[in-house]
This record gives structure tokens, sequence and C-alpha cells, in this order.
């Protein structure tokens, strides 16, 4: 069997509420860069990260003024993703640090699911830095996530099912593209 993929109704995912949580992910990044990739950096299965994520969310609201921001973990810990890799990596490099160098070595996936999503963005590169480019929730985000469909089915483990709208998928390819260019790199690169 091979992995399959399903984009959820386009309706599961509001374009306002994703946009609105890319800007929190981004303000969050601003106000506390360390707090945000020490966040990052954790193991995403353990109870010590959910309350450290928890905590996270919570000590930036005026990030959202006069708003509350809910969220599923993915979708808060995908915007901080993609605000620290666009932080840390100059435009011009994004291809270049999603593509894995020789003698990088391998980054341990802790999810079948995050599997699949690091190896797509070492895949694609240019893809997954076309999606990052796009405004959450906008046609151009849809457009650019349908050319990454195959390398997620191609990248995922044969017993991998995985439904998810597009704000899912975004983040999960966002975390993947921070770790893959944040991983370390010789002194050559």
């Amino acid at each position: 069997m091979i992995g399959l993929f399903a984009l959820a109704a386009a309706s599961a995912s509001d374009p306002l509420a994703a946009r609105a949580m890319q800007n929190f992910g981004s303000c969050v990044v601003a106000m506390t860069p360390k707090g945000a990739r020490e966040v990052l950096e954790m193991d995403y299965n353990t109870p010590a990260y959910r309350q450290r994520l928890r905590r996270l969310l919570d000590g930036h609201n005026r990030c959202a003024v006069g708003s509350s921001i809910g969220s599923q973990q993915v979708m808060f810990a995908g915007s901080i993703a993609e605000a620290m890799f666009k932080a840390d990596v100059k435009p011009s490099q994004y291809t270049q640090r999603l593509a894995m160098q020789p003698g990088q070595g391998t980054i341990a996936a802790r999810s079948p699911t995050e599997a699949m999503a690091l190896c797509t963005v070492v895949a694609a590169p240019q893809l997954s830095t076309a999606l990052l480019a796009t405004q959450a929730g906008s046609a151009q985000e849809e457009a650019a996530l349908q050319p990454l469909i195959p390398y997620m089915t191609n990248c995922s483990p044969q017993t991998l099912t995985l439904t998810a709208n597009r704000s899912s998928l975004r983040a999960l390819i966002a975390f993947a593209a921070w770790r893959v260019a944040s991983a370390p790199r010789s002194a050559a690169q």
C-alpha cells in the first residue's frame, strides 16, 4: 500500500485564521527568539514540550491584543518554525539550505509524519520554499502545495495515511524546513 494523502475540504482551513496564526508566530519569534528556538528543539512527543509550547503561547498575549488564539499544537509550532526559518536563513539561500549536504548526516525524525516532511523538504527544496513564500490561506498557497503532494506520497512510509488541511501541511513543511536548515553543517559549507 502506498502512503495516502488527502487534503481536507478547503473550508476546514479558514484563510483569516491561517494568516492570524502566521502573524502570531512571527510576533512570538520577534519578541522571544530564544524561547521559540528552545521549544522547537524539544522532542514534540513529550509532555515537557507540550507544557513549554503552551507557556510560550500563553506568554505572548501582546501578539494578539484584543484577540484570543486557539490552535492545534502543530499549527502554532509550524508558524513559529516558519518564522524562525525566515529569520535564520536569507531568502537567497533558502533552497541551498534545504538541500542536504554531503557529510551533514541525517536528521532523526520523531514520527512517521515528520520523516515524510523532512524527506519532502530535502527532495523538493525549491517547491518547499515556494510554498513558504506564499501567504497563508491564499490561493497561491494552494497552488504551491499541489506539486508537493507527489513528493509527500513518495516520502511516506507505506503504512502512513494522512488526512490534513493546507494549514497543517504547511506547518509540517515549515517545521521540517527549519529542522533541515538548522542542522549542523561542516565548516566548508
